[in-house]
């Protein structure tokens, strides 16, 4: 190789690497801001107090955890040259936080999925439905949360030893 198509690759590796810089923080930033807006928007109106509005909420709280848990960690390893600062316990934290909210959102879709079937296909049958008050959807979200960070804290490839 001569010197041009050296520096022809270092600028596309400088050049690749300012992009991805760039979208993970735009992904990061954007994430916080709309997940955050959400979440304050629903919290302080009191017109937003429905159970569907609940599972919106959690949804987004969800979200953010996912954006803050995958957007700072590969900002971290870019910034120390690539490699992992975290170490073990940081890698066993991150490895749950990951993976719980994201099992937590497809619990929830399908919760709300549920719920709007009911309220569109059997609008007569729905009104039976109508035990689900905001705090019993609050008791379903937490369960939800509960019963999935169990699964997360049994599941075998979560849990690192140190040897």
């Amino acid at each position: 190789m001569n010197s041009t198509d050296e520096e022809d690759q270092e600028y596309d590796n400088t050049l690749f690497e300012k992009m991805y810089i760039f979208a993970v923080f735009f992904l990061l930033f954007a994430g916080i801001f709309a997940n955050s807006v959400l979440i304050v928007a629903i919290r302080r109106s009191p017109r937003l107090k429905a159970p569907i509005f609940q599972l919106l909420f959690a949804l987004a709280f969800a979200d953010l955890i996912l954006v803050i848990t995958y957007s700072l960690p590969s900002i971290g390893s870019y910034l120390n040259d690539e490699h992992w600062i975290y170490g073990t316990k940081g890698c066993t934290v991150l490895s749950f936080l990951r993976f719980l909210p994201a099992h937590v959102t497809s619990c929830l879709i399908v919760i709300c999925c549920w719920e709007r079937f009911y309220a569109v296909c059997r609008p007569h049958s729905h009104s039976a439905l109508l035990w689900i008050t905001p705090r019993r959807m609050s008791g379903i979200i937490a369960i939800t949360w509960l019963l999935n960070a169990g699964k997360q804290l049994s599941s075998s490839d979560i849990i690192i030893y140190d040897r």
